[in-house]
């Protein structure tokens, strides 16, 4: 069970329009330490050497990461934001990968 403060909604972009997300965000620590819960419905599974990126954005611009990881659709990821929250404007998901230029959005929050 992940004890949850808030949720907020993402969905998919044009190039993950059947994705979507909810990112649970728990209470935060004395080290001002947000634990984040990611659920994923949607995202494809990336082959080897790709994977997904989240960030916290200011004035649309990836400012902040909160991690990198792999999944599946319908799977679940554990990351951690060590930032002031209301600091920023919203969140992304990218997709990444070895040797990439570009960080196309897959997922993004209604506010970025």
């Amino acid at each position: 069970q992940f004890p949850t403060k808030y949720t907020v909604p993402m969905q998919g972009t044009a190039i993950a329009s059947n994705a979507s997300a909810v990112i649970k965000i728990g209470s935060d620590d004395t080290n001002g330490n947000w634990p984040l819960k990611v659920v994923v419905h949607g995202l494809k599974q990336l082959p080897e050497g790709q994977f997904y990126e989240m960030y916290l954005t200011r004035h649309g611009k990836r400012v902040a990461t909160c991690g990198t990881f792999r999944l599946t659709s319908g799977d679940s990821v554990q990351l951690n934001a060590p930032y002031n929250l209301r600091s920023y404007s919203g969140w992304v998901v990218t997709r990444e990968g070895r040797g990439t230029t570009t960080h196309p959005v897959v997922l993004r929050t209604a506010r970025i």
